[in-house]
């Protein structure tokens, strides 16, 4: 038996982020929503720094204490839109339940999120090529967790039966492949909604995967 109790070491939580720290991330969101507005309206090659200081009445100096050059301003824009999306998609709702349940609730967030930013996504794609090397290895690693997210799902469906998915893996590509196609087509009309879009994605997600139930859409 041992003689000492071992110690626990409690954890420290992060300091509370000062002032400082809040205008810093305040400057850091508004220049990254003008440069992505001048990005999407002129393309990368048509925005310059010049131009996102002049819509934000400010000086390229001041963009310069946060980002050196217009790459990291990319970067950094789909960086955080990559980021964000897991964040939703990694919460409970495709977390807990039974699989059928999680792969609709994945598809739904994951149609609505690509039709409301699709912008911000055919940005993100077209204007990819202009990232280092080093940075798009960052976005491939941010993206492959999308399709590591929904491949679990879909195997925890195929093991208990809900699922007929002998590779996964492929499944999850094509399931994704819908919903991110959406980005390219979906216009806005008055008679198909998003929600109505995101319901027909659950529906075709399900019968492509074999699904036989009644999952709650």
């Amino acid at each position: 038996m041992a003689t000492r109790k071992q110690a626990r070491v409690k954890e420290t939580p992060p300091p509370e982020p000062t002032i400082k720290d809040e205008l810093r991330a305040l400057k850091v969101d508004r220049i990254l929503q003008v440069a992505a507005k001048l990005f999407i309206e002129r393309g990368f090659v048509g925005t310059t720094m010049e131009a996102i200081a002049d819509q934000m009445s400010m000086t390229k100096p001041f963009i310069y204490q946060f980002f050196p050059n217009k790459h990291a301003l990319l970067a950094a824009i789909c960086d955080r839109e990559l980021r964000d999306s897991l964040s939703m998609l990694n919460a409970p709702l495709t977390d807990d339940g039974p699989p059928e349940q999680r792969l609709v609730n994945f598809v739904r967030i994951a149609t609505l999120r690509n039709i409301e930013n699709r912008g911000l996504w055919s940005l993100m794609s077209v204007e990819e090529k202009h990232l280092p090397k080093e940075m798009l290895s960052d976005i491939r690693a941010l993206e492959m967790q999308f399709h590591k997210r929904l491949t679990a799902i879909i195997e925890a469906g195929a093991k208990s039966g809900a699922f007929v998915a002998t590779h996964p893996e492929l499944a999850s590509r094509a399931v994704m492949g819908m919903t991110q196609w959406v980005r390219r087509w979906y216009k806005g009309t008055a008679d198909t909604s998003p929600q109505d879009v995101a319901d027909e994605l659950c529906v075709l997600s399900l019968r492509m995967l074999g699904y036989q139930g009644n999952a709650a859409l």
